[in-house]
């Protein structure tokens, strides 16, 4: 674990949409006909014979082509409105912009999403609703095909996680960072002591149990991120540090000094945990293990291991942070 790197975001019951596509990015079954893309709002609106696509993921720097001039408008993670892209293919706003059939993504970090608009008023003589329109990764526009896509599902159970370097494999879900959610309640995941530090009269809160089992490190908290406090080895104003290897507690310090007791402290916690934010720490595994799959993942997982690749090239992605990686078994006539 790197420094300057943030927890993993925390979603109870989380679940991971992996799909697959071809080369071919616009989706005609998800697209809106007799709609135009507004330049202010980034929202529909009504003009015949125009199309406009979905939300197609993309990323900075990613060049793309298209059959027939658009307007391209880029949204972020939230769906939250950026702008369009202009015609010097780099400037994105608010107000009237360009049409364009090749553009490379500008390298700006919020841009998750993008939107495009067909419109007559581009593309002079074209019937929008029913030509063949390409949109593919590349600087050359490729022949056309139909889009394609299959998706699958995977979804974690309450406590489960994958982290970054963690992957799904046929024994289980395998991580290499161990992630501790504090619930207030929950053994393992509740304080059990406070105590007055007599150095400096602070109170300090003390998750007994073990939270921090299997932890690769002893005593130095440098491997450790934490959601709500900075991991350091002094009992100071919002720290947190793990105790050694006999006990693997962890020990935090609130801002809020008034919580002396461990009702109070585990109070607290629950009040995070059902705001959705809830006190989390990770740390690297000293050994990892894999968490076996329920049945329902066991399924969910064959029918991943079922996803065909298309011809020529196979997009893959997932509808969250993660970075897919994917092995491939081909076949060929010899």
């Amino acid at each position: 674990m790197k420094n300057g790197s943030v927890p993993t975001p925390y979603v109870p019951y989380n679940s991971i949409k992996f799909k697959v596509e071809n080369n071919n990015f616009l989706n005609r079954l998800t697209c809106s006909e007799n709609k135009l893309l507004a330049w202010a709002t980034g929202l529909e609106a009504n003009e015949t014979g125009s199309l406009s696509s979905d939300f197609i993921r993309v990323n900075p720097n990613e060049s793309l082509s298209f059959s027939y001039s658009a307007q391209i408008l880029f949204y972020d993670k939230n769906y939250n409105y950026l702008g369009a892209l202009d015609y010097d293919g780099i400037t994105i706003k608010k107000s009237p912009a360009g049409a364009l059939n090749k553009i490379t993504v500008p390298n700006i970090d919020d841009i998750y999403y993008m939107r495009l608009g067909f419109r007559t008023t581009y593309n002079t003589g074209v019937n929008l609703l029913t030509a063949d329109i390409m949109v593919n990764e590349g600087t050359t526009l490729s022949s056309y095909t139909p889009h394609a896509e299959q998706t699958s599902l995977f979804t974690f159970e309450k406590g489960q996680y994958i982290a970054e370097g963690g992957y799904l494999a046929d024994d289980g879900i395998h991580n290499v960072i161990g992630k501790v959610i504090l619930d207030g309640v929950t053994t393992g995941k509740k304080v059990t002591d406070v105590a007055l530090y007599s150095s400096n009269g602070l109170y300090y809160c003390v998750c007994g149990d073990k939270p921090l089992i299997n932890r690769k490190y002893d005593y130095s908290p440098l491997d450790m991120l934490c959601s709500h406090f900075k991991p350091s080895g002094s009992v100071k104003i919002n720290n947190c540090y793990p105790t050694g290897p006999n006990t693997r507690n962890l020990v935090f310090v609130l801002i809020d000094q008034t919580i002396t007791t461990v009702e109070q402290a585990n109070a607290w916690l629950q009040e995070q945990y059902a705001n959705g934010t809830p006190v989390t720490v990770e740390y690297e595994l000293a050994d990892p293990q894999p968490t076996p799959y329920t049945p329902t993942q066991q399924a969910q997982y064959y029918k991943m291991q079922r996803t065909f690749a298309y011809e020529d090239i196979t997009h893959t992605s997932t509808d969250g942070d993660l970075r897919p990686s994917t092995e491939v078994k081909y076949y060929k006539k010899i």
